[in-house]
């Protein structure tokens, strides 16, 4: 599990889905995909000043697309209150 602080960023727009700039620590070789346990997440908008477009709550997830084509992130995710997620990397998520 992780825990992330308010207004930490969990990942970023524009890194591939297998890099982490994150202040926490994972694995920068594993793709991942992000389930929120605990808290609010926002996706926000690098191009208009980091402005949240939409909100994520408890229950939801994120990362998937990236995870499944590998692409650069497409939008930026901070942890709009103090989260906790749970993550799964691309090997178990193919078991799936």
């Amino acid at each position: 599990m992780l825990k992330i602080g308010k207004f930490e960023y969990i990942c970023t727009e524009g890194e591939y889905a297998n890099e982490s700039t994150s202040n926490f620590q994972i694995n920068p070789l594993i793709i991942i995909v992000f389930f929120i346990r605990q808290g609010t997440v926002e996706i926000v908008l690098k191009e208009y000043n980091n402005f949240p477009f939409m909100f994520i709550e408890k229950g939801y997830f994120f990362g998937e697309i990236d995870l499944l084509f590998g692409e650069t992130r497409k939008h930026s995710y901070r942890a709009q209150t103090d989260c906790e997620l749970l993550s799964i990397n691309k090997k178990a998520f193919t078991k799936i």
